[in-house]
Parts: C-alpha cells; structure tokens; sequence
C-alpha cells in the first residue's frame, strides 16, 4: 500500500536489497563466527520483519497470487540444499527447513486473511493463520509459528490506514523475539530486540517498485549468498 508519509522514499525494491545486505550480515555471522550473540547477529535481526513486510505487501497486491505462491514454493525446494549445506554442515537434513516455507505459509496466510476479512469472517482468518503457523511449527522451518504469525500482522497493519500503523509493525518485528528460545543475547538485550528497529525503513516505503530489478534475483539471492558463504569458509 502506498505510504501516505510525505518523507517516504524508500521503493519495493530498495527495501528488499536493506533487508538483503542485513541477511548476509546475520548468515556471515552465524557461518564464521556461529550461533554465540554479537552485533552482527543483532543488526542481522532487522532482516526477516522486513522481509515479512514486503511478503505481506506482495499478498495484498500481487495480481497472480497462486503464481506468487508456487515461485515461493520452488525457491523453498532450491534453497533446502544450500540452506542445510551452509548452516548443518550436511548436504540435506531434516531436522530445520529454510525461511522460504515460512514466508510461503505466511503468504498464504495474508491472501487468506483479506479474502475471508472482505466477508466478515474474521474468526476463520485467525484459525487459518493458526493452522498455517502450526505447519511451519510442524516442519520446523526458520522463524516457525512466529514467522508466520509475524507475516499475517504484517499484513493487517498494512491493509489499515491509521497513522498507528507503524507501531504495528515495530510491534510485529519485536514478536519475532519469541521465535528464538532461549533468546540470543548482547548484553542484557536480547539480540532478537533489534529487530524493531526494521519499523524504520518500513514507515519509509512509499509504496512504489522503484528502480526496475529482475524479482527472479531477490529470490535467488537466499542459496546463492548462502553457498558464497559456506565456500568462503570452506576455502579459508
């Protein structure tokens, strides 16, 4: 939705390339120096709440959802190779699936919640978005029930047009602390805590593409960066 923020200048695809460059941030941390907290770790944070922002923004106005699911879907498969490669050391595994089944599930979950919002079922919509987070629970994909939950908040807040809204999202992002037990900690702060600080470049988006960019290259960019990285390591 586009941002009634006069200051707002930060496009779709801006956004997507912050949440990118705080991704690698965060997956460097963690394959060179590993799960211990650091500020790395916590800067890293900011990545999924954004990332859930524009899933959630692409559910409410993507033309082609069932496209837009399915391309999800596809990438989850790719990525579960160098997902578990670079994070388990291992060429597959199924203990922990890669944060594209969660924004898949989460996806789903938004493009339901307008659906059934349009017909005053609001009720189902929560029991929808329950089932879905039980999923990822179930699979045990990155972020798991909070992922999803995160998403579809996302995606309430961005369908309101309160000036309160940005709260929500600052909100949201801090909800993702429950997806880390015990949560990671720098300090006396847990490192999760940083991620609401994503509510800042999200209340800047102004609800517009931005410099044209191939979508196909946000999507590959998960494996590839996660496989730069696991060869990185293994070569030094």
């Amino acid at each position: 939705m586009a941002s009634k923020n006069k200051a707002a200048f930060i496009s779709s695809n801006f956004l997507k390339i912050i949440a990118c460059i705080l991704m690698v941030i965060d997956h460097a941390a963690v394959i060179f120096i590993g799960e211990a907290p650091s500020l790395w770790r916590g800067i890293g944070r900011l990545a999924f709440p954004i990332f859930a922002f524009m899933i959630a923004e692409g559910a409410i106005r993507s033309k082609n959802r069932l496209k837009y699911v399915l391309r999800l879907l596809v990438f989850a498969v790719i990525s579960e190779i160098p997902y578990d490669w670079g994070f388990k050391g291992v060429f597959l595994e199924w203990e922990n699936q890669n944060v594209y089944f969660t924004l898949t599930l989460g996806l789903i979950s938004v493009i339901i919640l307008k659906e059934l919002t349009k017909r005053h079922l609001g009720i189902l919509a929560v029991i929808s978005t329950a089932i879905l987070g039980f999923g990822a629970f179930f699979i045990r994909s990155d972020y798991g029930f909070m992922g999803v939950v995160v998403i579809t908040l996302m995606g309430v807040f961005n369908m309101t047009k309160a000036s309160s809204k940005y709260i929500g999202y600052a909100l949201s992002a801090l909800l993702t602390t429950i997806a880390f037990v015990p949560p990671l900690t720098i300090g006396f702060i847990p490192s999760q805590f940083y991620a609401v600080f994503s509510a800042i470049p999200i209340s800047l988006y102004n609800g517009k593409r931005g410099k044209k960019i191939n979508k196909y290259i946000f999507y590959i960019f998960y494996p590839a960066h996660i496989l730069i990285l696991a060869l990185i390591k293994l070569l030094v």
